[in-house]
């Protein structure tokens, strides 16, 4: 199985403002999102949650990460 994704918007980690998880189960789904998405300005869409508070969105489908032009 593949590992669990972040994507980390605006500054990397332990900096970032925002993030998006893409779960190990569902990363096939995604081809290469850590180089698709990459310096790329991205809009996520789903439910907002917060993890050791940080705001963060969880991917599971590739539809609900759309980059923007």
């Amino acid at each position: 199985m593949v590992g669990l994704l972040f994507l980390y918007l605006d500054v990397a980690y332990p900096k970032e403002i925002f993030t998006i998880v893409i779960w190990g189960t569902d990363r096939p789904k995604f081809g290469h999102p850590e180089r698709i998405y990459r310096d790329k300005n991205v809009c996520a869409t789903g439910t907002i949650t917060i993890h050791l508070g940080k705001p963060q969105i969880t991917a599971g489908k590739p539809s609900q990460i759309q980059i923007q032009k």
